[in-house]
């Protein structure tokens, strides 16, 4: 192996010969460096590689030849040394960490052994039997389908029992009769749980907090309001006999489209304000207010 002496010698050398422009000299420097048994850390203490580095652009191609040679062959070397010394940090580090803290280590190693928790099975209703049993097994099926699990909520309950509690509720709560009564309840129920805005219905229900004996309940805001309103109406209209009911066909009805609406006023507000204009449609049922 070459000494650091040696290499220092050759280096001056090249520096001397280059400068001089001795191209046999040089290329006799660069024939005996390629001989030479050069390590990383001679590179680094004699900084030879930026010497030779400059004689790749040599009119001489026999100089450029063995420059490149030896400038490649010096890169892998000083490559192998970064990958090495990257290893050796990334090794000491964690013998480091693992020392310091060696209660955490041991944490993390029993609770990699301690064995997993069995996924919770969800205990399935029975199928119930009675009434028609397609139109049963219809609606849960519908049930299930507006219950069935979204992206955004992590559900609590299974889809599948919790519309089977459902169903059996509406069965129960209309004696086991599955035809008008049992229907309409469905679909107002059905109709709210896939409501897009009232998303909220649907996660209280997968996750328990609405229960299916509450089913009076799975409205949305908006349609208990508007709820609400029907009823102020029917209040109101309560207190207005047909004879004092106005029949027109200033006004057109919003839902059909006809002309054909009778209608009343009400002080429902101060009395410094505007009487309500309570309208109806004749030909459709339809109500509203202005």
């Amino acid at each position: 192996m070459s000494t650091l002496e040696e290499i220092k010698t050759s280096k001056k050398n090249l520096d001397k010969a280059i400068e001089s422009n001795n191209n046999e000299s040089t290329l006799q420097i660069l024939q005996n460096l390629s001989q030479a048994k050069i390590t990383l850390e001679i590179l680094k203490s004699t900084k030879l590689g930026k010497s030779v580095g400059k004689l790749r652009k040599h009119s001489n191609s026999e100089i450029q030849k063995l420059s490149e040679g030896l400038v490649n062959a010096w890169k892998k070397l000083l490559d192998a040394g970064a990958s090495t010394k990257k290893e050796d940090d990334s090794k000491k580090r964690r013998n480091d960490e693992e020392q310091s803290s060696p209660s955490t280590a041991k944490k993390t190693k029993k609770e990699e052994e301690k064995p997993k928790a069995e996924p919770k099975v969800v205990k399935q209703a029975s199928r119930p039997t009675g009434g028609n049993t397609q139109i049963r097994d219809k609606t849960r099926e519908m049930l299930e389908s507006a219950l069935a699990p979204t992206d955004q909520v992590t559900d609590t309950l299974s889809a599948p029992q919790v519309a089977m509690d459902i169903e059996h509720e509406l069965y129960t709560m209309f004696n086991g009769n599955t035809e008008k009564d049992y229907k309409a309840k469905f679909r107002s129920l059905h109709f709210n749980l896939k409501n897009p805005k009232n998303p909220a219905l649907r996660n209280s229900v997968m996750k328990g907090e609405l229960t299916a004996d509450n089913t009076q309940d799975m409205a949305s805001e908006e349609t208990k309001r508007e709820r609400k309103e029907i009823e102020e109406w029917q209040q109101k209209a309560a207190q207005v006999s047909q004879g004092n009911r106005t029949s027109t066909n200033m006004f057109k009805c919003g839902k059909c489209g006809k002309r054909e609406t009778t209608y009343f006023q009400l002080q429902t507000r101060s009395s410094d304000e505007p009487m309500t204009t309570f309208h109806e449609c004749t030909n459709c049922g339809n109500r509203w207010k202005s």
